[in-house]
C-alpha cells in the first residue's frame, strides 16, 4: 500500500499508510542504506546521498497540504544537519511552524504600516576615541511575540518583501538622520543590504530619492554586504556596489573571514570598507592565532586602501588590542549595545566613554553599557 512518486528536480515522496514512529525511523534507515549503495554506470561506481524529512497525518498535519510542507520543512533540517541524514517534523517544530506562520502573516502589513523600528549600535573610531558612525539594525515588536532581528530577514527572505523591506529601511534611517541633521549633529549610518536580492537600479533610485528627499549627502551612507550573501553571486554583487560608488556611496564587505571568499575579488570590488568578522576577536586576548589572523587581515586591509573595522569588541583589553593591531573602527558591547534611537549622540558618548573610561582600567562594562533593546543582530 506505500506509494512513492517524484515530485520533480530531485526531490521525490514516498507514502507510507498505517506506520507508527518506531516504524517509520526504520523505513528511512532503510532508505538512506539501499540509495547509498554504489550505482554503475559507464563502468564507473556513482555513489549518491540523500535527506529525508518525515511528517505524519493526522499528528502535527491536518491536511495534504500541511503534510506536505512539514515534509519538506523537515527534509531542509535534515540537510542542515549533514549528508545522508533524516529529520522529524514533531510537535516542538508545529509550534515553532504556527509561530512562524502567524509571523510571515502579519509582517508585510507591518512593513506597509511602518511598523518596525530601527536600533543603533555605535561604531568607534580608535585613533580619537570618538563616535564615528551608527551601524542601523531592524527590529520588530509584534503584539505577543519575541522576534529577533535574524528571524525578521529570514521572513523577508522567505517571503520575498525585499524591495518593500528596502524601501521601508532606506526612508526610515535617512529620515531619521534628517531629524539629527536639524539638531546639528552631523552623523553616518550603515545600513545592512542583502544584495544577491536586490537589484541594483531599484536600490540606487530608492537611495537618490530618499537622499533628496531629506537632504543626505552620499558620503553619510554606507552600504554593508555579509561576505558570505557576496560571494553567492560575484557577478550581481560587483554591479549593485559599483552601482552605490557612482552615487559617492561607501561599501564595505561584512563578517569577513566567516565564509569562503577569494582574495582576488578584494582587488576587484569597489569597496572603502574591510568588517573582520566579531569570531576573531572573541577570545583573541586568549588565542594567539586569531589575533595573527587579525593582523593579516588588517594589513591586507590597509595594503588596498581600506578602512579595517572590528566587530563584537566586548572587553576593554579586546579593544585595546583592536587599535595595537591597526583596526581603524570598533564596534561591539563594550562600545554600547544596539538602542533606539538618542536624540543627542554626541552627548550621549561622551558620558557613556566617560563612563566606560576607555583609557583607563575597566576590564568589561559587560551588559551594563546603556541600552534600551534586548539584543543585538
Amino acid at each position: 500500500s506505500d506509494s512513492a512518486a517524484r515530485l520533480g528536480g530531485d526531490e521525490f515522496a514516498i507514502l507510507l499508510g498505517h506506520i507508527n514512529e518506531v516504524d517509520t525511523h526504520a523505513a528511512a534507515e532503510k532508505i538512506l542504506q539501499k540509495v547509498s549503495e554504489p550505482v554503475v554506470l559507464d563502468a564507473q561506481n556513482l555513489q549518491v546521498s540523500l535527506s529525508i524529512g518525515i511528517a505524519h497525518y493526522p499528528d502535527t498535519a491536518k491536511n495534504l497540504q500541511e503534510l506536505m510542507k512539514q515534509a519538506d520543512e523537515a527534509m531542509y533540517r535534515a540537510k542542515q544537519t549533514g549528508k545522508a541524514r533524516y529529520f522529524q517534523f514533531t510537535e516542538k517544530q508545529k509550534q515553532q511552524w504556527d509561530r512562524r506562520s502567524t509571523l510571515e502573516a502579519l509582517l508585510p502589513a507591518a512593513l506597509e504600516n511602518n511598523e518596525l523600528t530601527l536600533a543603533y549600535q555605535p561604531i568607534i573610531n580608535t585613533h580619537t576615541d570618538s563616535l564615528h558612525s551608527l551601524e542601523v539594525l531592524v527590529r520588530w515588536f509584534p503584539v505577543e511575540h519575541v522576534v529577533t532581528a535574524t528571524e525578521v530577514m529570514e521572513m523577508i527572505e522567505r517571503l520575498g518583501l525585499f524591495d518593500a523591506y528596502h524601501r521601508w529601511l532606506v526612508n526610515a534611517a535617512l529620515s531619521q538622520l534628517h531629524q539629527w541633521q536639524q539638531q546639528n549633529m552631523d552623523l553616518q549610518v550603515a545600513l545592512n543590504i542583502p544584495v544577491n536580492q536586490c537589484r541594483s537600479e531599484l536600490m540606487a533610485a530608492c537611495l537618490q530619492e530618499a537622499m533628496a528627499r531629506y537632504s543626505i549627502r552620499p558620503e553619510q551612507i554606507e552600504l554593508e554586504i555579509k561576505e558570505k550573501v557576496l560571494m553567492k553571486n560575484p557577478a550581481l554583487s560587483a554591479k549593485l556596489l559599483q552601482a552605490m560608488k557612482n552615487e559617492g556611496i561607501r561599501t564595505a564587505i561584512d563578517d569577513f573571514g566567516a565564509g569562503h571568499s577569494s582574495m582576488a575579488y578584494l582587488t576587484t570590488l569597489p569597496l572603502d570598507a574591510l568588517k573582520i568578522d566579531q569570531r576573531f576577536f572573541i577570545g583573541m586576548d586568549k588565542n594567539y592565532h586569531n589575533r595573527k589572523v587579525v593582523d593579516a587581515v588588517t594589513a591586507l586591509g590597509h595594503s588596498l586602501g581600506l578602512q579595517v573595522v572590528a566587530e563584537g569588541v566586548q572587553s576593554k583589553q579586546q579593544y585595546l588590542m583592536a587599535k595595537e593591531t591597526g583596526c581603524d573602527l570598533v564596534q561591539g558591547y563594550y562600545l554600547g549595545r544596539p538602542q533606539l534611537a538618542v536624540s543627542d549622540w554626541a552627548s550621549f558618548w561622551e558620558q557613556f566613554a566617560m563612563r566606560t573610561d576607555l583609557q583607563g582600567a575597566n576590564d568589561d562594562i559587560g551588559d551594563d553599557g546603556p541600552h534600551q533593546t534586548s539584543s543585538a543582530s
